[in-house]
């Protein structure tokens, strides 16, 4: 059986679920691909390697990472350590602040982003700024 060989320009589908292959009669499968491993798609249709990483600082110790966009030009790396969050920025450490959070609690750290705001939060620590909880009356 002869093998027909086609070029494909158009890969603004992305990547193609299972289910599709072999889907010929959608536009998806015309445009897509099997598998698009560290590509991004360009809105014209065609591939570009997806940017890397580079090396900025080795870290203290084991910790956890957390990106924090402040906004659309200014993305932040924290770095939680036992104690301790350092930041960076642009290729460098641009701060290091004092955390309540022990090594052994980071595994249960949670967070989200609203806006230009990181609310960090653990099932453990009392957020700053809320009263203490209200005690029982004794006998």
């Amino acid at each position: 059986m002869t093998r027909l060989k086609t070029v494909k320009t158009n890969f603004t589908g992305g990547a193609l679920a299972p289910d599709l292959l072999g889907r010929g009669d959608l536009r998806a499968y015309e445009n897509g691909a099997r598998t698009l491993d560290n590509v991004i798609v360009l809105p014209t249709g065609g591939l570009a390697r997806r940017p890397g990483t580079a090396f900025v600082a080795a870290a203290p110790g084991p910790g956890r990472l957390v990106l924090f966009s402040f906004s659309t030009d200014q993305a932040h790396l924290l770095l939680f350590t036992d104690g301790q969050v350092q930041v960076f920025r642009d290729d460098g450490l641009e701060a290091t602040l004092p955390t309540p959070w022990t090594l052994a609690q980071l595994k249960d750290l949670t967070w989200t982003q609203s806006a230009d705001v990181l609310l960090l939060c653990h099932p453990r620590c009392r957020p700053s700024g809320w009263p203490a909880p209200a005690r029982a009356p004794g006998p």
